[in-house]
């Protein structure tokens, strides 16, 4: 697989990732435990587009669902999953917001099982 125009500095402005060059970056993509192949399409450059457009760009890419399906059935993953929204409280029975998952948008949105007493998070 070949990626043009992507490096190290290409996403981040203080250059900080977790690759140092290109082949390090397409090692990383090659290594992800993720089922699915790599597709291609070839993105074409529109007639009335400024000279510096290139004519063609290579577009790679894997089947979303596919992908997720494989990263949410992933067992080393499942620890980190949230499925439904909580609510945290302090040891003085404030709510504690950290994250979407804890906020009222959420909660609001989908039905969720009342986190018992005993599993409160009360460390914050």
């Amino acid at each position: 697989m070949k990626a043009h125009g992507i490096g190290p500095k290409s996403y981040h402005r203080n250059g900080d990732v977790s690759f140092k060059t290109i082949g390090e970056f397409h090692r990383k993509l090659e290594s992800l435990d993720c089922d699915g192949e790599w597709c291609m399409k070839t993105l074409e450059r529109l007639e009335d587009a400024a000279e510096w457009v290139p004519d063609s760009i290579p577009f790679y890419y894997r089947d979303s669902l596919q992908a997720l399906r494989s990263i949410v059935s992933n067992p080393r993953v499942a620890e980190y999953c949230k499925w439904e929204p909580q609510k945290f409280f302090d040891a003085k029975e404030n709510r504690v917001y950290t994250d979407v998952f804890s906020g009222n948008w959420l909660w609001d949105r989908q039905v969720a099982s009342p986190v018992p007493k005993s599993n409160r998070t009360d460390q914050y």
